[in-house]
This record gives structure tokens, C-alpha cells and sequence, in this order.
């Protein structure tokens, strides 16, 4: 039997970074710490990029928290609190 690994922050950090913003938006123009919306990212972008981050890791993500300070880290760790919370039984 196969015990499956954990996921952790940095796994969400590099999916993001290297599957889902390429996916969503292409990846040039955006750094970790960047805004979404001042590097090109339009609400198309946002809600493509929402769906995919949801859909890749089986959570729920609030527009509005998103929205008050877009940038990919800022994602990472919405995604990552929710992982957690879910593995804790929260």
C-alpha cells in the first residue's frame, strides 16, 4: 500500500506558480508578491484563475478575500489555511 504524501505550503506555492497562473493567465509578469490586477490580470483572468485553483486542490476560494490583496502568495496561502483546516476536521 502506497501511504500518500502530504501536501505542503511550498507544494502550493510551486503548483501555483508553475501549472496554475501559466494555465489562467500565463505566468510572465506575475511574481509571488505581485498584484494580480496591476501585472495584467483582468476579471476573466480572475475568475479562470479562481475555477483552476479551486478545481486542482478541492477548495473553496473567496473572491472578496482574494481580491483585497491579489497576489499569488496571497493565494498560496488562502489555499494552504483551507488544506489545513480541513486535515485538522475544522
Amino acid at each position: 500500500m502506497t501511504v500518500p504524501r502530504m501536501i505542503t505550503q511550498d507544494d502550493v506555492r510551486s503548483e501555483l506558480r508553475t501549472s496554475v497562473y501559466p494555465e489562467a493567465v500565463g505566468a510572465e509578469g506575475f511574481g509571488d508578491e505581485d498584484d494580480f490586477f496591476a501585472s495584467g490580470g483582468d476579471s476573466m483572468d480572475l475568475m479562470r484563475l479562481l475555477a483552476l485553483t479551486q478545481e486542482r486542490f478541492d477548495v473553496d476560494v473567496d473572491v472578496r478575500e482574494f481580491v483585497e490583496e491579489p497576489t499569488r502568495e496571497r493565494l498560496a496561502r488562502m489555499v494552504w489555511r483551507e488544506l489545513s483546516e480541513r486535515a485538522s476536521g475544522r
